[in-house]
């Protein structure tokens, strides 16, 4: 009985001693869900961020485009004026009215057409004709010439380096030696009667051994 009760006091002890940690989070727990509920809010502002830094980065460029918008539309204003005098060759400007709303029609239309002209010859530069078409088309062309002229200076130096002697020229007409008196020579020949000669080792002399095989070779058709 008496353990039974020192351990209800015991637990009652540590109970009671708990009791204000228990306390502490009960009252931080509006708090914790308030922090939970605001974190979206947090995300959002935090994924938002590179947008807004991204705007205040564009916002110098903004303001000046908007401080030069006045001086645009005075340069828009006044083109009319600059026109007629353009048209009038340069003399005294000629008020806009004067023109007539035909000629404003007119200069319209034309600007216009310019304008598109302009358009299409920047389209057909930028496009893959110009970028690679004609690039390749010069370099086959400009390649094909060039080639043309180092074949030719290739040409021109076997010719000039092939030229013969006339005095070697005239040599070579006086040698009765032709290639059809040397086939006939060798079709006199007999091939069919010939003998195995040894050569020499390498520790024998090559002329020496040549010349006693060539007297031997005499002595015995004497």
């Amino acid at each position: 009985m008496a353990d039974a009760q020192r351990c209800r006091g015991r637990s009652h002890a540590a109970r009671a001693a708990a009791e204000p940690a228990r306390r502490a989070r009960a009252a931080a727990e509006p708090a914790r869900r308030a922090r939970a509920a605001a974190e979206p809010a947090r995300r959002a502002r935090a994924a938002a961020e590179p947008a807004r830094r991204a705007r205040a980065a564009a916002e110098p460029a903004r303001r000046a485009r908007a401080a030069a918008e006045p001086a645009r539309r005075a340069r828009a204003a006044a083109e009319p004026a600059r026109r007629a005098r353009c048209r009038c060759g340069g003399g005294a400007a000629v008020a806009p009215e004067a023109t007539g709303p035909g000629r404003r029609r007119e200069g319209g239309a034309g600007r216009l057409g310019r304008e598109r002209g302009m358009e299409k010859l920047r389209r057909v530069w930028r496009g893959r004709t110009m970028t690679f078409g004609v690039p390749l088309l010069l370099y086959l062309i400009g390649g094909s010439f060039g080639l043309r002229e180092f074949a030719q200076i290739r040409y021109d130096v076997h010719e000039l380096h092939g030229k013969v002697d006339p005095a070697l020229k005239e040599k070579l007409k006086q040698n009765p030696v032709t290639l059809e008196s040397e086939y006939e020579k060798l079709e006199k020949s007999n091939l069919d009667n010939w003998e195995n000669i040894r050569g020499p080792s390498l520790w024998e002399d090559s002329r020496t051994v040549q010349k006693q095989r060539r007297e031997a070779l005499r002595l015995k058709t004497e």
